[in-house]
């Protein structure tokens, strides 16, 4: 973690700090919650990984950073709330997801609602343009209840 966050390991934290790596295309258990991932598609060197969180009665997904894959399906797929990037609002960029790539595949997705995030320039822009009636736009300060 010092790589990623210098200085971090100084820090005196309140509660206890554990990482755990988790293999892309794996389901563990930590107590009552359930984590799945599926390795995605972004160029960082480093698996990059969609994760689903299920204690049974709630689940929470979360895309990462990718471009389209049909491994996001499975991940979203009945999901309380998705939290998928939309970095760009046309086009297809590399790594990344765009959002007229997410309308098209809203149905395929199939989770009860869509937060977009880690937009780009171009994407914050337009996003008024985004259909309400498919996807909720995270800002600073956004609140959810899953």
């Amino acid at each position: 973690m010092e790589v990623l966050f210098p200085g971090m390991g100084q820090n005196r934290w309140r509660f206890e700090w554990r990482v755990e790596e988790v293999e892309p295309g794996s389901t563990t258990r930590h107590g009552p919650l359930t984590l799945t991932t599926a390795a995605v598609i972004h160029p960082s060197g480093a698996p990059s990984t969609a994760l689903r969180l299920t204690d049974g009665a709630r689940t929470l997904a979360f895309s990462g950073d990718t471009e389209w894959t049909e491994a996001l399906l499975p991940i979203a797929g009945g999901a309380d709330l998705f939290i998928c990037e939309s970095f760009m609002f046309d086009g297809a960029p590399v790594g990344h997801l765009a959002y007229r790539t997410l309308l098209e595949r809203r149905a395929e997705l199939a989770a009860r609602r869509i937060l977009l995030t880690h937009m780009g320039d171009e994407m914050w822009a337009r996003r008024g343009e985004v259909d309400a009636r498919h996807f909720a736009v995270a800002e600073d300060g956004l609140e959810l209840e899953v």
